[in-house]
C-alpha cells in the first residue's frame, strides 16, 4: 500500500448520491461513504472462485469475493466491477450480472454492488501478485458452512455482506 498512487474514489450519501470524490486513504479517514463493487465467479460444477488477498493489501492474507474494489471516479458500478476483473484476476470481456443492486454496509460505509460471472471451470484464472496471493475454486455448499463456522477466515466486508446476502445468492 506504500508508496501507491490509488486514484479518487466516488464518495456518497446515505442515498448513493454523488458528493464527490476523495483518495482513498482519505476518504477512510474521514469516514466518507464510498462506492465498491464485488463479483462472484462460479463454475459449471457449483463452485465459487474466492481469492487470498496479498500480504500488503488493505485486509491482508484473508479470503474475499472472487474480485472487488472501490469505484474510481467517473466509473460506475459494473464498469468497477470489470476493472477489477481485468486488474485482480487478468480476466475481461467476461459477462456480468448484477445480482444485488447496490445497498448500503453502515459499519463499513460501503454501497456495495454486487455482479455474477459464470466461467468454465477449465479457464484459467490468473491472479495479479501485487493484489491477490492465490485464486482457487470452492464447492459453494462448502463455502457457505466457512463464512458461517469460520468468519475470521475472510474480509469483514464480505462477512458483513454476506450476512445480508446469504438468502440472495444461489450458484
Amino acid at each position: 500500500m506504500e508508496g501507491k498512487v490509488y486514484p479518487d474514489i466516488t464518495v456518497v450519501d446515505e442515498k448513493d448520491t454523488v458528493i464527490g470524490y476523495r483518495q482513498l486513504f482519505d476518504a477512510i479517514d474521514e469516514g466518507l461513504i464510498r462506492r465498491v463493487s464485488c463479483v462472484f465467479i462460479c463454475n459449471e460444477k457449483g463452485e465459487i472462485l474466492l481469492q487470498r488477498r496479498a500480504a500488503h493489501v488493505l485486509s491482508p492474507n484473508v479470503l474475499d469475493y472472487s474480485a472487488a474494489g472501490h469505484v474510481d471516479k467517473g466509473d460506475s458500478y459494473e464498469e468497477a466491477a470489470r476493472r477489477e476483473l481485468k486488474e485482480e484476476l487478468h480476466l475481461s470481456d467476461v459477462k456480468l450480472e448484477l445480482i444485488i443492486p447496490p445497498f448500503l454496509l453502515p459499519e463499513l460505509k460501503f454501497f456495495t454492488a454486487v455482479y455474477k460471472a459464470t466461467l468454465s471451470s477449465d479457464i484459467l484464472v490468473i491472479p495479479n501478485r501485487e493484489e491477490v496471493a492465490e485464486v482457487f475454486w470452492v464447492p459453494f455448499e462448502e463455502f457457505k458452512r466457512d463464512i458461517e463456522n469460520n468468519p475470521h477466515n475472510f474480509a469483514a466486508s464480505f462477512v458483513e455482506a454476506w450476512q445480508l446476502l446469504r438468502d440472495k445468492i444461489s450458484i
